[in-house]
């Protein structure tokens, strides 16, 4: 990979440098987009729009996408969210 798609450290997630570091693996290790699609389950199409940011991606193909090239994405999720405490509208919060 590259020093500027390098994902190694952990950093706020960033969909677009997310893109490009998969983008460049796929290309490096000279993979089509339609072997990649049929290797994850998913479209050649789908591929494509992702790699050029025309979609919102489906977080399930995203993840499968990056594992095939050793990317790992992780998530920290908070103690406590502020938002949590307020009932969402239409709904009574639950005692």
């Amino acid at each position: 990979m590259t020093d500027s798609a390098d994902l190694s450290e952990p950093c706020k997630f960033d969909l677009g440098r997310l893109r490009a570091a998969i983008s460049a693996e796929r290309t490096n290790a000279r993979i089509t987009q339609d072997e990649a699609a049929a290797t994850i389950g998913c479209s050649r199409k789908w591929i494509s729009r992702f790699e050029r940011g025309l979609s919102v991606p489906n977080f399930e193909n995203v993840i499968a996408y990056a594992s095939m090239f050793g990317i790992g994405i992780y998530m920290d999720i908070p103690k406590t969210v502020a938002d949590l405490d307020l009932p969402s509208r239409g709904v009574s919060k639950v005692e």
